[in-house]
């Protein structure tokens, strides 16, 4: 634990940067950092709650990052996830309310309560911060550390993950996430699909359609050492539906560990 730790506070401690040659660039300061806005951001993606100069990129919907890399300190949301297996007669929910704030530019910060039906599954924390983004806006990277306290079985999780989005052209991004994720457990405890160790990662390929519309399609993969492979894959749309309401909803199908099944998920976003 004191190793993970150690880790984490080296990672928070790299500043968000992005240089720029172009004349007409400007700065904006946060109390702790300083960013040179590379150009003028695109009105098909402008977004007032990313500093200026970041690239903006949709998110996945169910692996989803803690606020969108480059956002601006300040910025404020909360969402719903809620992901119904399609399997026997008696449907099962997984939902997790959760809430995201951009402490300072480019770093933030996440609450979230996992939850199976209406009991409380799990308490989970989330860090997210930026690297850099380069100067043509097309290309974006940073970290993300999320701990979750599972109660059955009192697990602790820590996925250490680095992320990266990139356009492609043609309203098209992509979402890459990868990481590891390592469990502290009894092991004495006769726990069910367990592992020490897993690798994680996480593929969006994304299309805008318009300001309002995305078509996009999810792939979240892992690895459980000695266990064996967890993959979903999940199309879905996000709908802009006005200012502060975003709805995103997707159908698809999942290979889980403990079983099978078709699925459904949605994620209801307020932005503030």
């Amino acid at each position: 634990m004191k190793n993970l730790f150690i880790l984490l506070i080296s990672i928070g401690g790299v500043s968000l940067y992005a240089q720029s040659t172009d004349q007409n660039s400007e700065t904006e300061l946060s109390d702790s950092v300083s960013i040179n806005a590379a150009q003028e951001a695109d009105t098909l993606y402008y977004d007032p709650d990313i500093v200026k100069g970041a690239p903006v990129f949709p998110e996945p919907m169910i692996f989803d990052l803690v606020r969108p890399l480059g956002a601006r300190k300040g910025e404020f949301e909360a969402n719903t996830l809620a992901l119904l297996p399609l399997k026997g007669r008696r449907y099962n929910v997984d939902w997790a309310p959760e809430i995201e704030y951009a402490f300072a530019n480019g770093y933030a910060i996440e609450l979230e309560l996992p939850m199976y039906n209406g009991e409380i599954e799990a308490y989970k924390l989330a860090l997210q911060g930026t690297f850099s983004f380069n100067k043509e806006a097309t290309f974006i990277h940073g970290w993300q550390w999320i701990g979750e306290y599972i109660l059955e079985g009192q697990i602790l999780e820590n996925s250490f993950l680095y992320l990266m989005g990139y356009d492609i052209e043609g309203g098209r991004s992509v979402y890459n996430i990868a990481g590891v994720r390592h469990n502290l457990y009894d092991a004495s405890a006769e726990i069910a699909y367990i592992s020490d160790w897993s690798l994680l990662y996480n593929f969006t390929l994304n299309q805008r359609i318009n300001k309002r519309i995305i078509l996009a399609i999810e792939n979240n993969y892992a690895y459980h050492l000695d266990v064996g492979h967890e993959f979903r894959v999940t199309p879905q749309v996000h709908w802009r539906m006005s200012e502060f309401f975003n709805f995103q909803i997707g159908a698809g199908y999942q290979w889980m560990l403990h079983m099978k099944s078709p699925i459904i998920a949605t994620r209801l976003i307020r932005d503030f």
